[in-house]
Order: C-alpha cells, then sequence, then structure tokens
C-alpha cells in the first residue's frame, strides 16, 4: 500500500485551507511518478487539507483513496491551486485555467526546474534546490518508498529501523555476484562491467514481487547521473545491494544520497574498479556506515508522516 491506515496516522496541529481549494493531478499510469501524486494526496488529506483531484489514478492506486473528490480543470476558481509534476506544460496548462488558478509545480526530476513560465515550484529532493535559483522555495517535499517494497525488505532481507540487518549472514547467505542496473543507467556502464566476472541485469519490465527476488540475490545496484530519488536502487538498497552511482544529479547530494565518498565514482572508467572493491568484500561494503545510513533514510525516516510534514511547511 501506499501508507498506513490514515486513522493511524498522528497528525499533530491540522493545516487550513482559507486560500481556496487544492487539487492533485492524478495520471493512469502505474510507475513512480503517478504514485508519489498519490501519495501527495494523502499527505494532503492527513494535514487536513482536504484536497480535490484532477484526473483519475491507475487501478492499482485508487484503491488506496480512502475519499475522492475530483474536480475538472474549468471548475478550478481564482484563488485555487493545482499541483502538477514537472513533465506539466506550464504554459499550456495555463491556457485552459481561469485567471487567478495557481500552478504549483513539483519537482520529481530535473527536468523542467526554471522554466520562463508563471508556475510555482518546490522540489522532491535537495539537489535540486540549487538548480532552480530564487524561485525555487527551500522547502522540499519528498515521497517515501513504496511501504509495501519496505515491508519485503523488512520480512525477507531482515531490513531493521536502524538501517541495518538482523541477521547479516543469512541475508548474505542469498547473494550472489549479480549487479542490477537501473534501466536509463544500463546502456552508460555495461561497457565498463563486461570484464567483471559477475552477472549483469537491466532493472526492467518488473512487478513488485520479482524486483523484490532480484533485489534480494543482487551484490550491487548501480545509477548513473539520477535524474531524482530514482525508487529503483533505493529500493534494492533495502535489501542489501550496494549502491554505486556518480557525483552526478542526486548522487552530487550527500543528503539525498548519504553513501560514502568511495561508493561515488569519479566516472565511468573508475566505476569497475569500485564494483570490483564491492564484490571482493561485500560484507565490509554493505555495512559502510554511508550504505547504512542510506537504508534507514529511505527505509525508516523518510515516510507517510515525514510527508505530511513536509506539505505543511510547503503549504501552511
Amino acid at each position: 500500500m501506499l501508507g498506513d491506515n490514515i486513522n493511524n496516522i498522528h497528525t499533530g496541529q491540522q493545516g487550513s485551507n482559507e486560500g481556496g481549494r487544492l487539487a492533485v493531478t492524478f495520471y493512469d499510469n502505474d510507475s513512480g511518478g503517478p504514485e508519489a501524486l498519490v501519495q501527495l494526496y494523502l499527505a494532503l488529506q492527513d494535514a487536513g487539507l482536504k484536497p480535490f483531484h484532477v484526473g483519475d489514478p491507475h487501478i492499482n492506486h485508487k484503491s488506496y483513496l480512502q475519499e475522492e473528490r475530483k474536480l475538472e480543470l474549468a471548475e478550478l476558481q481564482p484563488g485555487d491551486k493545482i499541483l502538477v509534476p514537472e513533465i506539466t506544460c506550464c504554459p499550456c496548462l495555463r491556457k485552459q485555467l481561469k485567471p487567478g488558478v495557481r500552478i504549483l509545480m513539483w519537482l520529481l526530476a530535473d527536468h523542467n526546474v526554471d522554466g520562463d513560465d508563471d508556475c510555482e515550484r518546490v522540489s522532491h529532493a535537495d539537489f535540486l534546490l540549487s538548480k532552480g535559483g530564487p524561485r525555487l522555495p527551500h522547502s522540499m517535499i519528498i515521497p517515501y518508498l513504496t511501504p509495501g517494497i519496505v515491508d519485503g525488505a523488512q520480512s525477507m532481507a531482515g531490513l531493521t529501523t536502524e538501517g541495518e540487518f538482523h541477521d547479516l549472514d543469512k541475508m548474505m547467505r542469498g547473494k550472489e555476484d549479480l549487479i542490477i542496473v537501473d534501466d536509463d543507467a544500463y546502456t552508460i556502464v555495461l561497457p565498463y562491467l563486461e570484464h567483471l566476472n559477475a552477472k549483469v541485469v537491466k532493472i526492467s519490465g518488473m512487478n513488485h514481487q520479482q524486483l523484490n527476488v532480484l533485489n534480494l540475490r543482487s551484490k550491487v545496484v548501480i545509477d548513473w547521473c539520477m535524474r531524482g530519488l530514482e525508487r529503483a536502487p533505493l529500493e534494492a538498497s533495502l535489501f542489501g545491494a550496494v549502491l554505486i552511482t556518480n557525483r552526478c544529479g542526486a548522487g552530487a547530494s550527500d543528503v539525498d544520497i548519504p553513501i560514502s565518498p568511495h561508493h561515488k565514482a569519479a566516472n565511468e572508467s573508475d566505476l569497475g574498479v569500485v564494483v570490483r572493491n564491492v564484490l571482493a568484500d561485500y560484507r565490509a561494503a554493505v555495512l559502510d556506515q554511508g550504505q547504512v545510513a542510506l537504508r534507514k533514510r529511505y527505509g525508516t525516516q523518510i515516510n507517510r508522516l515525514s510527508m505530511k510534514n513536509d506539505v505543511i511547511k510547503f503549504l501552511c
């Protein structure tokens, strides 16, 4: 599920929505971005902001919505706010809205960060704050990993809330010399991995159950120039795959990706050496404090409650 039962969330001080209605844009697509938008809708509900939505969520996400309040674009009035992802063409959307409707763009990747338009922007990650200049506020709304994936890492790999493993030896016995690579980085990094005595698999076209099994077997997960907080490598890390990336995109931020410097390759040519060292001493690599910090951040600290607090900070 995308989040816990709303009745179990400690909401604390409730927000208000006196400045007009809030609407979140939904997309009928079963991927990370559309799921994050449903998480945003839930966070607004948790904050007491009584959101509406434009469009329909994917059937796999629809069941998570305890209350649907749908609007059409034409129904939005001056003073209302519509929250959209970074793939939105702001000038195109503006033509469909009444004057006075505010467009808030949630940057879920390093795209459309500072376009020449009247959209207000908020980041989902620390590394984007340096890209948007004065138009991008210092507050962030950080989406969380699908709780079902986190639950799987806890039950299958023994992940703890501190980013460690209840039974490290048991987790390690299920590991193979297997390197998994995020799909958009595969063609970039494959030439630098082919000389290694390890199997390389592209993360693509798998359901959650298949991904859990793959993540449980892999020793290394690679992404390159991460355009955002890519879910696939972060999920794999919770199952004990050692994340390797570079200082590009999200990898440039030690807040977003708090892994140790020796797990951020200087360039593609250096990648093979970094991976070989991990495979040679996997125990030391998976226990590295940077990897532990990464697992604790995305397995425990970033969750539905933290996202609700982000929403309150940005909107209230």
